[in-house]
């Protein structure tokens, strides 16, 4: 019978796994399950203490994933359309970059470290919430999959302002839409207050 807890780190990562049906409900550190060939993160615990490596599988949602990870959460390299299911709380880095993502809907509220995702998602919409984030980091990596969307110039220059603009989210919701940018003039008002020293 395999153990439903495991005291320190759990790695199943690199072995062709479909599924993580007989996965400990709980592990005292990291867990590691990168280069499988999953396409859900059902039988996950709910809770990591350390870091959680999901990246480089087929996932297409973080649905039944951890809601909190007490370090980095590692997802990037999936075929991610969405961050719906992802964890609330992050306390280190956040790597969503090389997925299909349409916008940032569903991200953690709370990164403590660094967001990365790539210049292909279309807008950065987030809903009706704030996200705090201690850095943006967008990343230039190889389009996957077709289509021609590219965040705007303006965003790729002021990465050093997002996390602002992610923390007062929730009142600047129309700058964006699910799609992408709705009113580029609020948006440079906006990065304009930041850089003359709001916070």
């Amino acid at each position: 019978m395999l153990p439903t807890l495991v005291g320190g780190s759990f790695d199943c990562s690199d072995n062709e796994l479909t599924s993580l049906k007989y996965s400990p409900d709980c592990v005292g550190g990291s867990y590691f399950c990168q280069e499988n060939s999953l396409s859900s993160l059902k039988g996950c615990p709910i809770e990591i203490i350390g870091r959680f490596n999901c990246a480089l599988n087929n996932l297409e949602s973080l649905v039944d994933g951890p809601k909190r990870v007490g370090k980095s959460y590692f997802a990037h390299h999936n075929r991610l359309r969405t961050l719906s299911g992802s964890s609330v709380f992050v306390g280190g880095t956040f790597n969503v970059a090389a997925n299909l993502l349409n916008n940032l809907d569903g991200c953690p509220e709370y990164i403590g470290k660094s967001f990365h995702f790539d210049k292909w998602v279309p807008s950065l919409y987030m809903g009706n919430k704030n996200c705090y984030v201690g850095a943006v980091k967008i990343d230039s990596l190889e389009r996957l999959g077709e289509g021609t969307s590219i965040l705007p110039e303006v965003i790729l220059g002021s990465q050093k302002q997002l996390p602002i603009l992610f923390k007062y989210n929730k009142y600047l919701n129309s700058i964006w839409s699910k799609d992408g940018l709705n009113d580029e003039e609020e948006l440079l008002n906006f990065l304009l207050d930041v850089k003359h020293g709001l916070r």
